[in-house]
């Protein structure tokens, strides 16, 4: 199983409540839109049911509120050792999106 060391988590944990500019891959998840950063954290984007069009598989830089709250279900396993889809933990997610920029189009203007 991969999980991404800790330097990684603690380095985004300390702008958690904060205004923070992500730049990462629009990817679609089964948890709904997330944003897949350089160092492979993935943050899910709120209040999104998909990417709008032409978005989804573009490197975007988006500006929101950085949280931090369950919104995968934890693992399950059944008694008879079926074993449910799930997440251990917490999930980052981006609210209060204020700006969504395509980042092809932001290095044209430059």
């Amino acid at each position: 199983m991969f999980s991404l060391p800790n330097e990684i988590i603690d380095a985004l944990e300390k702008y958690i409540g904060k205004e923070v500019v992500l730049t990462g891959l629009a990817v679609r998840t089964k948890a709904g839109p997330a944003i897949l950063l350089k160092d492979k954290q993935i943050v899910f984007v709120e209040n999104l049911l998909e990417w709008p069009e032409k978005r989804e598989g573009k490197q975007l830089m988006l500006k929101g509120i950085l949280s931090k709250e369950k919104i995968i279900p934890d693992v399950v396993i059944e008694a008879d050792g079926a074993i449910s889809q799930g997440a251990s933990g917490e999930q980052l997610i981006l609210r209060d999106i204020t700006f969504m920029k395509d980042c092809f189009q932001l290095e044209k203007q430059l």
